[in-house]
């Protein structure tokens, strides 16, 4: 019952950042939109930033399930920004808040971890070194972030994840040349 309550507020919250800035959202209309009492919300969350913090906590490991095995570079991109895409006005409420920096913590985990689980499989019979696969890692990370903030700051004119889908496949196979490139050095 404690897990279908927390699921209601998580979802609760999210149609409402989907609909106005993060700073304009309050318990009070977290349990309005969720039809519990107070009470309830506090005893899940100590206030509206801890239901952020598990919102981002559970699409940060939801992302990271969903990666699976495939082994192009697009899906990996496409699955690492997910919350974005798939909540592109939620994102942008809090890309304009004063929360932005949690987002993008959250965005560059959900990064690191998917890009993680691509980077492990491509180095399979690789000899790269770990340091070398560390800094793939980050590399595309924040080339990741930075397409985002790109996309906040230009007004997300342009589709997020056709911009992706482009970027991924102009870079298909790079990290794999990245890999051997290491092996060799």
């Amino acid at each position: 019952m404690a897990q279908l309550t927390q699921k209601a507020i998580i979802t609760a919250f999210l149609n409402l950042l989907e609909k106005r800035p993060f700073e304009k959202i309050t318990v009070r209309d977290i349990v309005v939109e969720c039809g519990i009492t107070r009470n309830t919300f506090y005893y899940h969350y100590e206030d509206v930033y801890a239901v952020l913090k598990e919102l981002l906590a559970t699409e940060t490991k939801r992302a990271s399930d969903q990666i699976g095995e495939s082994d192009r570079l697009v899906d990996c991109f496409l699955k690492a920004m997910s919350f974005a895409l798939e909540h592109k006005q939620a994102a942008y409420h809090l890309c304009c808040s004063s929360r932005r920096d949690e987002l993008l913590r959250c965005l560059n985990m959900e990064a690191d971890n998917t890009l993680k689980q691509f980077v492990d499989r491509a180095a399979r019979g690789t000899q790269a070194s770990e340091e070398d696969q560390q800094r793939i890692i980050r590399f595309y990370c924040c080339a990741l972030v930075g397409i985002l903030n790109d996309w906040v700051d230009s007004g997300m004119q342009q589709d997020l994840a056709s911009e992706i889908r482009r970027v991924g496949l102009l870079m298909e196979g790079s990290i794999k040349s990245a890999l051997e490139n290491s092996a060799k050095q």
